[in-house]
Protein backbone atom coordinates (compact mmCIF):
# COMPACT_ATOMS: atom_id res chain seq x y z
CA UNK A 1 0.00 0.00 0.00
CA UNK A 2 1.21 3.49 -0.86
CA UNK A 3 0.77 6.35 1.61
CA UNK A 4 0.90 9.64 -0.29
CA UNK A 5 1.65 13.09 1.07
CA UNK A 6 -1.10 15.71 0.73
CA UNK A 7 -0.60 19.42 0.25
CA UNK A 8 -2.73 22.48 0.99
CA UNK A 9 -0.33 25.04 -0.47
CA UNK A 10 -1.89 28.25 -1.78
CA UNK A 11 -0.09 30.85 -3.86
CA UNK A 12 -2.55 33.48 -2.71
CA UNK A 13 -1.94 32.70 0.97
CA UNK A 14 1.85 32.83 0.60
CA UNK A 15 1.83 35.89 -1.67
CA UNK A 16 2.32 38.57 1.05
CA UNK A 17 5.32 36.74 2.51
CA UNK A 18 6.70 36.23 -0.98
CA UNK A 19 6.48 39.95 -1.78
CA UNK A 20 8.22 40.82 1.50
CA UNK A 21 11.41 39.32 0.09
CA UNK A 22 10.84 39.48 -3.65
CA UNK A 23 10.53 43.29 -3.86
CA UNK A 24 13.88 44.08 -2.16
CA UNK A 25 15.54 41.24 -4.12
CA UNK A 26 14.20 42.74 -7.36
CA UNK A 27 15.38 46.21 -6.37
CA UNK A 28 18.86 44.90 -5.54
CA UNK A 29 18.98 43.03 -8.86
CA UNK A 30 18.12 46.20 -10.78
CA UNK A 31 20.68 48.21 -8.81
CA UNK A 32 23.39 45.61 -9.48
CA UNK A 33 22.58 45.71 -13.21
CA UNK A 34 22.89 49.50 -13.21
CA UNK A 35 26.25 49.36 -11.42
CA UNK A 36 27.38 46.64 -13.85
CA UNK A 37 31.15 46.07 -13.59
CA UNK A 38 31.81 49.47 -12.03
CA UNK A 39 30.19 48.59 -8.71
CA UNK A 40 33.30 47.07 -7.14
CA UNK A 41 32.84 45.98 -3.55
CA UNK A 42 29.35 47.49 -3.45
CA UNK A 43 28.20 45.10 -6.16
CA UNK A 44 29.68 42.17 -4.22
CA UNK A 45 27.92 43.33 -1.07
CA UNK A 46 24.61 43.62 -2.89
CA UNK A 47 25.07 40.08 -4.21
CA UNK A 48 25.61 38.78 -0.67
CA UNK A 49 22.53 40.62 0.61
CA UNK A 50 20.41 39.30 -2.26
CA UNK A 51 21.61 35.75 -1.61
CA UNK A 52 20.79 36.08 2.10
CA UNK A 53 17.30 37.39 1.30
CA UNK A 54 16.84 34.42 -1.04
CA UNK A 55 17.76 32.10 1.84
CA UNK A 56 15.16 33.76 4.08
CA UNK A 57 12.54 33.47 1.32
CA UNK A 58 13.29 29.75 0.96
CA UNK A 59 13.09 29.34 4.74
CA UNK A 60 9.71 31.07 4.84
CA UNK A 61 8.41 28.90 2.02
CA UNK A 62 9.80 25.71 3.58
CA UNK A 63 8.08 26.59 6.87
CA UNK A 64 4.81 27.23 5.02
CA UNK A 65 5.24 24.03 3.00
CA UNK A 66 5.73 21.91 6.14
CA UNK A 67 2.68 23.41 7.84
CA UNK A 68 0.58 22.79 4.72
CA UNK A 69 1.56 19.14 4.27
CA UNK A 70 -0.24 16.05 5.59
CA UNK A 71 0.65 12.36 5.81
CA UNK A 72 -1.86 9.63 6.67
CA UNK A 73 -4.42 12.28 7.51
CA UNK A 74 -2.18 14.03 10.04
CA UNK A 75 -0.74 17.52 9.49
CA UNK A 76 2.90 18.39 10.04
CA UNK A 77 3.58 21.27 12.41
CA UNK A 78 6.47 23.71 12.35
CA UNK A 79 7.36 25.72 15.46
CA UNK A 80 10.32 27.69 14.12
CA UNK A 81 10.10 31.37 13.19
CA UNK A 82 11.83 33.77 10.83
CA UNK A 83 12.70 36.04 13.77
CA UNK A 84 14.56 33.16 15.43
CA UNK A 85 16.11 31.73 12.28
CA UNK A 86 17.31 34.91 10.50
CA UNK A 87 20.11 35.98 12.90
CA UNK A 88 21.37 32.40 13.25
CA UNK A 89 21.38 31.91 9.49
CA UNK A 90 23.23 35.21 9.00
CA UNK A 91 26.04 34.03 11.28
CA UNK A 92 26.29 30.65 9.48
CA UNK A 93 26.18 32.36 6.09
CA UNK A 94 28.93 34.88 6.93
CA UNK A 95 31.15 32.11 8.33
CA UNK A 96 30.75 30.23 5.05
CA UNK A 97 31.83 33.31 3.07
CA UNK A 98 34.76 34.12 5.37
CA UNK A 99 36.07 30.54 5.21
CA UNK A 100 35.67 30.40 1.41
CA UNK A 101 33.16 27.58 1.69
CA UNK A 102 35.03 25.46 4.26
CA UNK A 103 32.27 26.05 6.82
CA UNK A 104 29.52 25.08 4.33
CA UNK A 105 28.99 21.51 5.69
CA UNK A 106 28.26 22.97 9.13
CA UNK A 107 26.12 25.67 7.49
CA UNK A 108 24.02 22.97 5.81
CA UNK A 109 23.79 20.80 8.90
CA UNK A 110 22.74 23.75 11.07
CA UNK A 111 19.89 24.59 8.70
CA UNK A 112 18.78 20.95 8.42
CA UNK A 113 18.93 20.50 12.20
CA UNK A 114 16.83 23.63 12.68
CA UNK A 115 14.05 22.15 10.58
CA UNK A 116 14.23 18.76 12.27
CA UNK A 117 14.16 20.35 15.72
CA UNK A 118 11.04 22.38 14.90
CA UNK A 119 9.06 19.88 12.80
CA UNK A 120 6.60 17.37 14.25
CA UNK A 121 4.04 14.88 12.95
CA UNK A 122 1.75 14.14 15.88
CA UNK A 123 4.41 13.91 18.60
CA UNK A 124 7.06 12.39 16.36
CA UNK A 125 10.19 14.21 15.27
CA UNK A 126 13.43 13.42 13.53
CA UNK A 127 17.18 13.85 13.74
CA UNK A 128 19.82 14.29 11.07
CA UNK A 129 22.83 11.93 11.13
CA UNK A 130 25.11 13.52 8.52
CA UNK A 131 28.55 14.50 9.89
CA UNK A 132 29.93 17.84 8.62
CA UNK A 133 33.53 16.62 8.91
CA UNK A 134 32.85 13.72 6.55
CA UNK A 135 31.30 16.04 3.95
CA UNK A 136 34.19 18.50 4.26
CA UNK A 137 36.69 15.68 3.65
CA UNK A 138 34.80 14.69 0.48
CA UNK A 139 34.68 18.33 -0.64
CA UNK A 140 38.44 18.77 -0.20
CA UNK A 141 39.39 15.51 -1.94
CA UNK A 142 36.74 15.32 -4.67
CA UNK A 143 36.16 19.01 -5.42
CA UNK A 144 38.68 21.52 -4.07
CA UNK A 145 41.89 19.57 -4.82
CA UNK A 146 40.96 18.53 -8.42
CA UNK A 147 39.65 22.02 -9.19
CA UNK A 148 42.86 23.56 -7.82
CA UNK A 149 44.98 21.26 -10.00
CA UNK A 150 42.90 22.01 -13.10
CA UNK A 151 43.04 25.76 -12.39
CA UNK A 152 46.83 25.70 -12.10
CA UNK A 153 47.10 23.76 -15.36
CA UNK A 154 44.76 26.20 -17.11
CA UNK A 155 46.72 29.23 -15.87
CA UNK A 156 50.00 27.67 -17.01
CA UNK A 157 48.49 26.97 -20.43
CA UNK A 158 47.24 30.55 -20.77
CA UNK A 159 50.67 31.94 -19.82
CA UNK A 160 52.52 29.69 -22.26
CA UNK A 161 50.03 30.37 -25.03
CA UNK A 162 50.01 34.14 -24.42
CA UNK A 163 53.79 34.52 -24.49
CA UNK A 164 54.33 32.11 -27.38
CA UNK A 165 56.17 29.39 -25.48
CA UNK A 166 53.76 26.67 -26.55
CA UNK A 167 51.13 28.09 -28.89
CA UNK A 168 48.04 25.90 -29.30
CA UNK A 169 45.98 26.74 -32.38
CA UNK A 170 42.73 25.84 -30.64
CA UNK A 171 43.14 28.94 -28.53
CA UNK A 172 42.44 29.82 -24.92
CA UNK A 173 38.60 29.96 -25.24
CA UNK A 174 38.48 26.29 -26.24
CA UNK A 175 40.60 25.30 -23.23
CA UNK A 176 38.39 27.34 -20.92
CA UNK A 177 35.33 25.48 -22.25
CA UNK A 178 37.12 22.16 -21.65
CA UNK A 179 38.00 23.36 -18.15
CA UNK A 180 34.33 24.09 -17.39
CA UNK A 181 33.23 20.66 -18.63
CA UNK A 182 35.93 18.94 -16.57
CA UNK A 183 34.74 20.80 -13.47
CA UNK A 184 31.21 19.54 -14.09
CA UNK A 185 32.41 15.95 -14.57
CA UNK A 186 34.40 16.20 -11.34
CA UNK A 187 31.32 17.42 -9.50
CA UNK A 188 29.17 14.42 -10.50
CA UNK A 189 30.98 11.80 -8.32
CA UNK A 190 30.87 14.24 -5.42
CA UNK A 191 27.08 14.42 -5.80
CA UNK A 192 26.83 10.74 -4.85
CA UNK A 193 28.68 11.46 -1.60
CA UNK A 194 26.46 14.49 -1.01
CA UNK A 195 23.24 12.51 -1.57
CA UNK A 196 24.47 9.79 0.81
CA UNK A 197 25.27 12.48 3.40
CA UNK A 198 21.99 14.34 2.94
CA UNK A 199 19.58 11.37 2.91
CA UNK A 200 20.66 10.00 6.26
CA UNK A 201 18.23 10.75 9.06
CA UNK A 202 15.90 9.15 11.56
CA UNK A 203 12.20 9.73 12.06
CA UNK A 204 9.77 8.06 14.47
CA UNK A 205 11.80 4.86 14.84
CA UNK A 206 12.76 4.66 11.16
CA UNK A 207 16.01 5.47 9.42
CA UNK A 208 16.01 6.99 5.93
CA UNK A 209 19.11 6.05 3.93
CA UNK A 210 20.35 6.53 0.36
CA UNK A 211 21.14 3.12 -1.14
CA UNK A 212 22.42 3.69 -4.71
CA UNK A 213 25.95 2.68 -5.67
CA UNK A 214 28.32 5.43 -6.81
CA UNK A 215 28.53 4.01 -10.34
CA UNK A 216 24.73 4.03 -10.62
CA UNK A 217 24.51 7.63 -9.43
CA UNK A 218 27.35 8.83 -11.66
CA UNK A 219 26.06 7.25 -14.89
CA UNK A 220 22.53 8.46 -14.24
CA UNK A 221 23.54 12.05 -13.47
CA UNK A 222 25.95 12.11 -16.39
CA UNK A 223 23.15 11.12 -18.76
CA UNK A 224 20.82 13.81 -17.41
CA UNK A 225 23.58 16.42 -17.62
CA UNK A 226 24.41 15.57 -21.23
CA UNK A 227 20.74 15.69 -22.27
CA UNK A 228 20.40 19.08 -20.60
CA UNK A 229 23.51 20.42 -22.34
CA UNK A 230 22.53 19.03 -25.76
CA UNK A 231 19.11 20.70 -25.55
CA UNK A 232 20.64 23.99 -24.32
CA UNK A 233 18.83 23.67 -20.99
CA UNK A 234 15.36 23.01 -22.39
CA UNK A 235 15.39 19.47 -21.01
CA UNK A 236 16.30 20.65 -17.49
CA UNK A 237 12.81 20.37 -15.89
CA UNK A 238 12.51 16.76 -17.07
CA UNK A 239 15.99 16.06 -15.68
CA UNK A 240 14.97 17.58 -12.35
CA UNK A 241 11.92 15.31 -12.14
CA UNK A 242 13.94 12.23 -13.06
CA UNK A 243 16.63 13.05 -10.51
CA UNK A 244 13.97 13.53 -7.82
CA UNK A 245 12.42 10.15 -8.70
CA UNK A 246 15.87 8.53 -8.79
CA UNK A 247 16.60 9.77 -5.27
CA UNK A 248 13.18 8.82 -3.93
CA UNK A 249 13.27 5.29 -5.31
CA UNK A 250 16.73 4.71 -3.85
CA UNK A 251 15.81 5.83 -0.37
CA UNK A 252 15.29 2.93 2.02
CA UNK A 253 13.16 3.33 5.14
CA UNK A 254 14.53 0.92 7.73
CA UNK A 255 12.87 -0.04 10.99
CA UNK A 256 15.50 0.75 13.64
CA UNK A 257 14.33 -2.13 15.85
CA UNK A 258 14.25 -4.61 12.96
CA UNK A 259 16.38 -3.46 9.96
CA UNK A 260 15.10 -6.41 7.90
CA UNK A 261 11.71 -4.67 7.69
CA UNK A 262 12.58 -2.18 4.98
CA UNK A 263 10.10 0.13 3.27
CA UNK A 264 10.63 2.26 0.20
CA UNK A 265 9.98 5.83 -0.85
CA UNK A 266 8.52 6.28 -4.32
CA UNK A 267 7.42 8.94 -6.78
CA UNK A 268 4.64 8.59 -9.37
CA UNK A 269 5.06 11.89 -11.23
CA UNK A 270 6.10 11.57 -14.87
CA UNK A 271 8.89 13.53 -16.52
CA UNK A 272 6.47 14.75 -19.21
CA UNK A 273 3.97 16.16 -16.70
CA UNK A 274 6.72 17.75 -14.63
CA UNK A 275 8.37 19.21 -17.73
CA UNK A 276 5.13 20.92 -18.82
CA UNK A 277 4.28 22.10 -15.30
CA UNK A 278 7.70 23.56 -14.47
CA UNK A 279 8.15 25.28 -17.84
CA UNK A 280 4.61 26.62 -17.71
CA UNK A 281 5.05 28.06 -14.22
CA UNK A 282 8.49 29.45 -15.12
CA UNK A 283 7.15 31.24 -18.20
CA UNK A 284 4.25 32.72 -16.23
CA UNK A 285 6.74 33.97 -13.65
CA UNK A 286 8.94 35.52 -16.35
CA UNK A 287 5.98 37.22 -18.07
CA UNK A 288 4.87 38.75 -14.74
CA UNK A 289 8.44 39.80 -13.84
CA UNK A 290 8.43 37.33 -10.95
CA UNK A 291 5.14 38.42 -9.35
CA UNK A 292 3.58 35.04 -10.18
CA UNK A 293 6.42 33.28 -8.33
CA UNK A 294 4.31 32.62 -5.24
CA UNK A 295 1.81 30.53 -7.24
CA UNK A 296 4.62 28.85 -9.20
CA UNK A 297 6.40 27.74 -6.02
CA UNK A 298 3.19 26.40 -4.50
CA UNK A 299 1.95 24.54 -7.58
CA UNK A 300 5.26 22.88 -8.41
CA UNK A 301 5.96 21.95 -4.78
CA UNK A 302 2.43 20.57 -4.29
CA UNK A 303 2.82 18.43 -7.42
CA UNK A 304 6.03 16.89 -6.13
CA UNK A 305 4.60 16.33 -2.65
CA UNK A 306 1.37 14.71 -3.81
CA UNK A 307 3.18 12.32 -6.15
CA UNK A 308 5.55 11.16 -3.40
CA UNK A 309 4.67 8.17 -1.25
CA UNK A 310 6.06 5.76 1.35
CA UNK A 311 5.19 2.08 1.21
CA UNK A 312 3.27 0.94 4.28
Amino acid sequence: MKDYFKSNLSGKEFFKTYLLFFIPMLFIGILSAVLSTDGGYLEDLLSIVQSYLSLLLMFSFAAYFIGSTMFRGEAFSFTGSLRDFAPKALGWYLLTIITIGIYSPWYLKNIINYFFEHTKLKEDGGSFAGRPGALLKAMLLLLYLPILILTVLLVLFIIRNTYGYDVYTGGVPFMIICFIFLIIFITIPFMHVYFSWLINFGWAGFRFRYTAAMSETVFFLLGQFLLTMITLGIYYPAAYVKIFRFLAERTAVENEEDPSKTRRVGFDGTAGSGFALIWGQALLSIITIGIYGSWALCRVSAWFAENTYIES
